[in-house]
């Protein structure tokens, strides 16, 4: 089990945990919340609209009955700010609230999610970043793998990076 604290600011902390049955309604918030206020500038308002109808609490307890494992960002007072997923290699669905963009939770997941990938013997991960998304993954040591491919969620580019061991890893 990953849980992880992650100090993001000089007043909040974060915790990277498991996602539990209970949190379908707001990893899918925070899902919805962010694409429509984050990723709206970059994608045409029917490709956000597809997608916050397609990211339902149904739609992740689906996904995590298929085996997809997801974590999530929990402040101290309970409220989920951001989530990230790993489905069969793939980094998927990271999304942080837009009132803490910008405060390390992303970075967090990211390196929580990559963790999460080397106990499960991985030694790579791929992902389909937005557009929104694409400069941030770059600095995380993400390189591009292929050419952007447009279709129903909008522009995704394919991303790869090698995984390394982490520090404290054997």
């Amino acid at each position: 089990m990953i849980v992880r604290e992650a100090f993001v600011s000089e007043s909040t902390s974060y915790r990277i945990r498991p996602y539990t049955d209970n949190d379908a309604g707001a990893a899918a918030a925070v899902v919805v919340t962010s694409m429509q206020v984050t990723n709206a500038p970059d994608y045409p308002a029917e490709v956000i609209a597809h997608l916050s109808a397609y990211n339902t609490p149904e739609q992740f307890q689906k996904l995590v009955a298929r085996g997809r494992e997801i974590l999530l960002a929990e402040d101290a007072s309970g409220r989920i700010a951001g989530t990230v997923g790993l489905d069969a290699g793939e980094l998927v669905t990271l999304f942080v609230l837009p009132d803490v963009q910008g405060s390390g939770i992303g970075a967090a997941l990211v390196a929580a999610v990559e963790q999460l990938a080397r106990t499960r013997g991985l030694t790579a991960l791929t992902l389909r970043s937005s557009i929104t998304a694409l400069r941030f993954y770059e600095r995380l040591g993400y390189e591009q793998a292929g050419r952007p491919r447009d279709g129903e969620a909008g522009v995704q580019i394919p991303m790869r990076k090698r995984l390394t061991s982490a520090p404290g890893d054997i």
